[in-house]
């Protein structure tokens, strides 16, 4: 038999340096985290909407309330992160709008068509796409009204009706003066008549007419610009079809084609029809002005946003003296319900250049992400300082197994190890392993 000797003190060794080696450090945030946030930056971001309302003795229709939120509105015109959302178009019934959506997928296939060179199959289209706009001229783009009516010259040049060419081009510069023939979007054909057209137009007289609402107050547009509020007279338009568009929060939004005369001043009386669905947004609104100047939106504020579908509003009380306004504005963010902005502007509602810098003095440093920034994380602890091996429980215990195997094989010391000198011990391990015999 032979005798093998397993020494414990390398055991113990080995436990020494597993207890003086630092613990692992955490993982850094990497290169896949900062590529997620480089690819959601990256992401292209929806536009903020928002709208406004502007209150003068609590109302919003005082032609005060109607000139400046026309002046916000065109100034928001220039911020391509904003878009705004007019009350009475985010209030429109999805009947509406479907009958709208589906008068422009009838125009988008006659300019399939057009582009095919089939004039004449894109004929019929665009005389129902046109119908179905004076059906509908409330929630029809000009854009694509215009569009509508340059192709339907075109098709008219397309099957050699030059003389309903030029007529049309003239009906569609009456109303969008200044409009240039665009040889990307239309057959370079029609060019020569579109510039006929033009020579025709500088020779067509101008005229005027009176816009009359009932209630009075509603924002009056003509031609796609903010022209007041009624009642009002608006002259220079030229002589020929134009289109007027009505707007008053709590009313539907009307909309209609209109003729100007030469001769005499012709005056056009509407008679606005409520809106069952701004009950609610009235009820709120009754409720807003003791809240605007507020840190934190109030509870008639944060209603807006699940009236309107927004995620910002501009509110502001006007003291009209005479057409001096002082204005008193704040912008709030519906999905914080925090103000961002606030200020005070004066200006005269005769004088449209001293308001014209509204938007931009209201938006000038604000942040449009629509969150409130955290507080950066504390610091991470200091890692805890490294104790000794003196101090580990599992240590001692080793001890213990060391000194009681010490005393257990000290009884046997004459037998195992005779060797050994007096007053000292020796503690061996013995395996018994075969000798190979």
């Amino acid at each position: 038999m032979r005798k093998t000797t397993i020494v414990l003190s390398g055991l113990l060794c080995s436990l020494w340096a597993r207890a003086q080696t630092p613990p692992p450090e955490l993982p850094a945030a990497g290169p896949e985290s900062s590529a997620s946030t480089d690819a959601a930056s990256g992401e292209e971001q929806h536009k903020v909407s928002v709208t406004a309302f502007f209150f003068v003795n609590g109302q919003t229709t005082a032609p005060a309330a109607v000139g400046v939120t026309a002046a916000l509105r065109r100034g928001l015109l220039d911020n391509d992160e904003l878009e705004f959302k007019d009350p009475t178009d985010a209030m429109s019934t999805t009947e509406r709008r479907d009958a709208a959506d589906a008068a422009v997928a009838l125009l988008q296939e006659a300019r399939r068509l057009v582009e095919q060179g089939s004039y004449a199959e894109a004929q019929p289209h665009l005389t129902e796409a046109l119908s179905r706009f004076e059906e509908n001229l409330a929630l029809i783009k000009k854009k694509d009204l215009t569009d509508a009516l340059m192709l339907l010259g075109v098709v008219q040049c397309g099957t050699r009706r030059r003389n309903d060419c030029v007529d049309t081009f003239v009906r569609v510069l009456t109303f969008r003066d200044g409009l240039v023939f665009d040889p990307a979007r239309y057959p370079a054909m029609a060019a020569p008549a579109f510039e006929q057209a033009q020579e025709r137009l500088r020779r067509i007289a101008r005229g005027s007419i009176e816009v009359r609402t009932e209630p009075e107050g509603a924002e009056v547009f003509v031609d796609g610009r903010s022209r007041g509020a009624s009642p009002l007279v608006i002259e220079g338009l030229r002589v020929g079809d134009h289109y007027v568009t009505i707007k008053l929060p709590g009313y539907e939004k009307f909309a209609a084609r209109l003729s100007v005369a030469r001769d005499f001043q012709q005056t056009y009386e509407y008679q606005l029809e409520r809106s069952d669905q701004f009950v609610v947004l009235q009820q709120a609104l009754r409720r807003v002005p003791p809240e605007i100047g507020a840190e934190r939106a109030g509870p008639a504020i944060r209603e807006l946003r699940d009236v309107l579908f927004v995620d910002q509003v501009v509110l502001g009380k006007i003291d009209d003296q005479a057409g001096q306004l002082a204005i008193d504005v704040c912008l709030y963010d519906l999905r914080t319900g925090l103000r961002l902005k606030q200020l005070r502007l004066n200006g005269r509602l005769s004088e449209p250049n001293s308001l014209a810098d509204l938007a931009r003095r209201l938006y000038s440093g604000v942040d449009l992400r629509g969150f409130v920034e955290a507080p950066p994380p504390p610091p991470p602890p200091p890692p805890p300082p490294s104790r000794s091996v003196f101090t580990k429980w599992w240590f001692w215990g080793i001890v213990g197994v060391v000194v009681a195997g010490g005393l257990v094989v000290y009884g046997f010391s004459d037998e195992l190890a005779p060797d050994v000198e007096s007053g000292t011990t020796r503690v061996d391990f013995r395996i018994q392993t075969s000798s190979g015999e």
